[in-house]
């Protein structure tokens, strides 16, 4: 009985030790994709390539993908879209298995920056006041960009956009708090050294959806079904709350 428990003892100590130690292992980086954005169209850039330290068989199993996602993007419409869907779907996972730890961490950082502050309001916890501010920023800051697309300067709308989507990132990091903005750090790592491209929608680049604190999501009903008479009694209306 005295060695059943001392052995207990030394067990129960042992797990005291290593309890720690356990919390200190950090999970490892995956490799995701928002949406119809590929890692893919982040690892194609050359400065991104160098800054991960892309072997030159990496960069050119990336450039084949890359390929083949234009293709597919070329013809994603209509039914093409669901192939567009599977291309990136597989390009997520040949990435994740040819990237190394370290590279998929960079790339999770490298992420983050492209997509900026506001992508990560639910992350970085903000605040109903941050979120009144960060939308009077933005409305203030793409005024122009507004303007310039109403009469028809798309180009420079689009140029005007990008120097807008860095300026705002930056003044939205002067609103989070001491706290967030060290979390924000930890989680862009060092700032990249380049351009990273724009967050891409289905057929070209796309600016962040705006926050707007006032506005509620909804829930969308779908049409009604066309049925016939005989089967009208089985209808059960469904009026959304307003």
């Amino acid at each position: 009985m005295r060695l059943c428990t001392l052995w207990a003892a030394t067990v129960a100590a042992a797990c005291l030790v290593a309890a720690p130690i356990l919390g200190q292992q950090q999970k490892k980086p995956v490799v995701i994709s928002f949406g119809l954005n590929s890692p893919v169209s982040l690892l194609k850039v050359p400065d991104v390539q160098k800054d991960l330290n892309l072997s030159e068989e990496q960069v050119a199993k990336i450039k084949e993908m890359a390929a083949a996602e234009e293709k597919a993007r070329a013809n994603a419409k209509g039914q093409g879209l669901q192939k567009l869907r599977e291309v990136l779907k597989s390009h997520q996972e040949k990435v994740a298995s040819l990237l190394n730890d370290e590279q998929k961490k960079r790339l999770e950082q490298l992420q983050a920056q492209q997509r900026g502050i506001q992508a990560f309001s639910r992350q970085l916890e903000f605040t109903r006041e941050q979120r009144q501010k960060i939308g009077e920023l933005r409305k203030e800051l793409y005024k122009e960009v507004v303007d310039l697309a109403r009469n028809g300067k798309a180009e420079e709308a689009r140029k005007k956009a990008a120097e807008v989507a860095k300026k705002l990132n930056d003044e939205i990091y002067k609103v989070l708090t001491p706290e967030q903005q060290k979390k924000w750090k930890e989680m862009t790592g060092k700032p990249f050294k380049g351009e990273l491209p724009r967050v891409r929608g289905i057929f070209g680049n796309v600016r962040p959806v705006p926050i707007n604190p006032n506005i509620q999501p909804q829930k969308i009903q779908p049409p009604p079904k066309k049925v016939k008479p005989n089967n009208i009694k089985r209808i059960q209306l469904q009026i959304p709350v307003q």
